[in-house]
């Protein structure tokens, strides 16, 4: 059997294979849409359609092309995996009854049906890629047409008319057209095959062992999360070959209650559950009780004031997981384009704060496969982080924030104290530890700079959430400097969209601050951009559960840890030793 955990990440590799292939293709198509402008008389714009669409086709062509020999691969070595996974596990369970399964490998029968299921899912998939040209062409011709007529009729100007043609496509464009006339994206259709084709297969090597070994009754998998239709009959035993009473219980037949063969149920399309031999003769008890199985079930998930399912909180989380692919895939097909992207990278960003606040707030996990854009790598995220931060902060100023949100000014401060000799480090840690002694429990911001040439300026604007030192001007470059979190606004370290960016923009060497409890220190890297710092902190944000629960923090610890770990976590991914945090004595 296969657990439920792996058959849900089993996907992921092939899976981002071809969403490489769909970013190509709706680049090229952006690209071409792009172009659009350049086309004037009704004669030109016949023409220039019939060429771009069988350029179109032929590049999607070409690309499938370069991609079948690695998908009939990639499905082979998935399913060896998954049926040498299922088989282990299930030989396990008629080893712990003494039994002797044969060998997986030197089984003919088994495996001419791995063989078989591995044909029959590369077959599939050839057949749905095969119209995948024609899919994609379609949908390019009819957006070019309703493009070209929102411009002609003089509903809108081109520039607005391929913005919404490439981001209708960038939405929702059609890669592959099932049997049914149904068309789905490249990545919804490459999980659905890849994970029913693997089920399907380890399911029949299963069955057929039972065959070997005689054995008669089933137990299936269970799995928070469980669509309703299979919650009704996941954890549950039943009997091979008919409803039968044994021991004075009843066993529904297997086939009828789950529907397994078919589409619709166990191990049918995008399915995670399984089954097992079970052995009701021999005592073995279920591994599922009924309180376990109503406790899946439970409306016991908070959010919002209301009460959830983990199969509705599971749906939730995966309409916030699209709405982060929709963004990053509209700012790559706008960029593509030619056009200005910024308004994709704003709701990015807050298509992203939304899913980790949601994953946050119902105790889940951001899983970044299901977020990914193969395209949309660590150069486009730091892009994107910058023009959605500039769009946000159009006149953004250098300075420090505990909260990052603005908050109200009082009156403002600022002072020169003097020079310090900076190579003389007994009186510049006096300097340093006096300010500490003197503002750190403070409900208003402080600020205290040391210039290059050991002026030490003063500065506050009596505001609890922040203080701006830009008036400084060049004087920060190579500067070092402390300022204050006061106790009602910390985040017991800096500020991700008020300090480190600021920090980065005004050229600072070393930034410290502290608060009541801690004091931290940032040097800023020399080795890497903002961009590049920026989009690291983006991957670690959307992953800060789990990597707060791979350093032993649980929720207690949250409020006062998860700011350090995103800053120390994105610095151990970069190759950096330039952030410190300790408690003050």
């Amino acid at each position: 059997m296969l657990p439920p955990s792996y058959l849900d990440q089993m996907p992921d590799a092939f899976v981002q294979l071809w969403q490489q292939v769909e970013d190509d293709i709706l680049r090229n198509v952006a690209r071409r849409i792009g172009k659009m402008d350049k086309v004037t008389a009704t004669a030109n714009w016949q023409l220039w359609r019939y060429q771009q669409t069988e350029a179109v086709r032929n590049d999607v062509v070409k690309l499938l092309a370069k991609y079948t020999g690695k998908s009939e691969t990639a499905i082979r070595k998935l399913l060896l995996q998954a049926a040498t996974e299922a088989m282990e596990r299930e030989d396990a369970i008629y080893y712990h009854y003494d039994m002797e399964p044969p060998p997986f490998e030197e089984s003919a029968a088994l495996n001419n049906l791995l063989d078989a299921g591995a044909r029959q899912t590369c077959g599939t998939w050839q057949n749905l890629t095969a119209t995948t040209a024609n899919t994609v062409t379609g949908a390019f011709e009819r957006t070019l047409d309703a493009a070209w007529l929102k411009v002609n009729t003089g509903a809108f100007d081109y520039k607005t008319a391929v913005k919404q043609a490439v981001d209708s496509l960038a939405d929702d464009m059609p890669m592959v057209t099932y049997p049914s006339g149904h068309t789905d994206s490249i990545e919804v259709a490459a999980r659905r095959a890849v994970l029913t084709g693997v089920n399907q297969t380890a399911g029949k090597l299963q069955v057929a062992r039972m065959d070997e070994m005689g054995c008669e009754f089933v137990e299936t998998t269970a799995h928070g999360g469980a669509r309703p239709s299979h919650a009704e009959w996941q954890g549950r035993r039943f009997h091979r070959g008919g409803a039968v009473d044994y021991k004075g219980r009843h066993y529904p037949d297997f086939e009828a209650a789950t529907g397994y063969g078919t589409g619709a149920g166990l191990c049918g399309w995008n399915c995670r559950h399984t089954f097992f031999a079970v052995f009701p003769e021999l005592g073995d008890p279920p591994q599922w009780t009924q309180e376990q199985l109503r406790e899946l079930n439970a409306r016991n998930i908070e959010w919002n004031g209301k009460k959830y399912t983990a199969y509705e909180i599971s749906q939730m989380q995966r309409a916030r997981e699209r709405n982060v692919r929709r963004w990053k895939k509209r700012y790559l097909a706008e960029d593509a384009a030619g056009l200005d992207p910024t308004d994709a990278a704003v709701r990015l960003r807050a298509a992203r704060q939304s899913l980790a606040e949601f994953a946050q707030a119902t105790g889940g996990r951001v899983d970044s496969a299901r977020v990914s854009v193969p395209k949309f790598g660590r150069s486009e995220a730091g892009r994107a982080s910058a023009q959605a931060r500039k769009a946000e902060l159009p006149e953004a100023k250098s300075t420090r924030g505990s909260g990052g949100a603005s908050g109200q000014n009082g009156k403002t401060v600022r002072k020169v104290l003097g020079k310090v000799d900076t190579t003389n480090t007994k009186q510049v840690d006096a300097l340093k530890n006096s300010f500490c002694s003197g503002y750190a429990k403070s409900d208003v911001e402080h600020m205290m700079v040391i210039t290059k040439d050991g002026e030490v300026h003063y500065m506050t604007d009596n505001n609890p959430r922040g203080v701006d030192c830009s008036y400084l001007g060049g004087k920060l470059e190579g500067s070092y400097n402390i300022h204050t979190h006061p106790p009602k606004t910390t985040q017991y370290s800096f500020s991700t969209d008020a300090d480190i960016p600021g920090a980065f923009a005004d050229g600072t060497a070393v930034m410290e601050a502290v608060d009541y409890k801690y004091r931290y220190r940032f040097v800023v890297p020399e080795n890497i951009t903002f961009e590049q710092w920026e989009s690291v902190c983006e991957e670690v944000r959307e992953e800060r559960n789990a990597v707060m629960e791979s350093r032993g923090y649980g929720f207690d610890d949250y409020e006062e840890n998860i700011q350090h770990v995103i800053i120390d976590e994105t610095c151990r991914r970069l190759g950096l030793k330039c952030y410190h945090r300790e408690k003050r004595t």
